[in-house]
């Protein structure tokens, strides 16, 4: 009899630990389709030009103010948003610092030209190569940081010991790499100027 017992229990544990694996995988593809939906939502918002405190639409004729991590927004709008208090982007969250905001230095005239037919690949050309250039600067500083962290990690560590490690060299040469990367991407820019 104890035996059946045994089995009631271990089949009731099977069935138990297999609805809980069910449900975290559920709550897994719940989590990935979240994600994706939300990344949908923000690239939706860097392609729109509706402004994202209004939500009215962004025309050619009307001052537009773009921060420094390059998000636009109407003039009005966002100086009522930075009156109010906050001082980040309103989309990114991106810190706009105080002696700007007081000295409103923030207004950078943006000029819509209406491009003609034969000048839009061109432009795309440049926006990519601009685009290019801004990601190569954050590699950039990403492995000076990292470098930088490294350093500071071995501090105990002799000059000579630090810049023999692989960890120093692998950090090293990306630092070299993001350095061609972006000495490439201005070259780019300003020859294609």
């Amino acid at each position: 009899m104890p035996s059946q017992t045994r089995r009631l229990s271990s089949s009731s544990k099977k069935r138990y630990a297999a609805t809980r694996i069910q449900a975290r995988v559920r709550g897994k593809q719940t989590r990935k389709q979240h994600s994706r939906s939300i990344k949908q939502i923000y690239t939706n918002l860097e392609l729109t030009t509706q402004c994202a405190l209004c939500h009215e639409h962004m025309a050619r004729t009307e001052p537009i103010t773009k921060l420094e991590c390059g998000h636009e927004f109407h003039k009005e709008c966002i100086e009522k948003s930075l009156g109010a208090g906050f001082n980040s982007c309103p989309l990114c969250r991106t810190h706009i610092s105080s002696a700007i905001i007081s000295a409103r230095h923030l207004v950078i005239p943006v000029s819509r030209p209406v491009i003609s037919y034969n000048q839009i690949p061109f432009n795309r050309d440049r926006a990519n190569a601009i685009n290019n250039r801004i990601v190569a600067r954050r590699v950039r500083e990403h492995t000076r940081a990292r470098i930088y962290e490294y350093n500071m990690a071995n501090t105990h560590r002799t000059h000579a010991d630090v810049e023999s490690s692989p960890t120093f060299r692998r950090l090293f040469l990306n630092d070299v790499r993001a350095r061609q990367a972006l000495a490439r991407a201005e070259e780019y820019v300003i020859r294609h100027s």
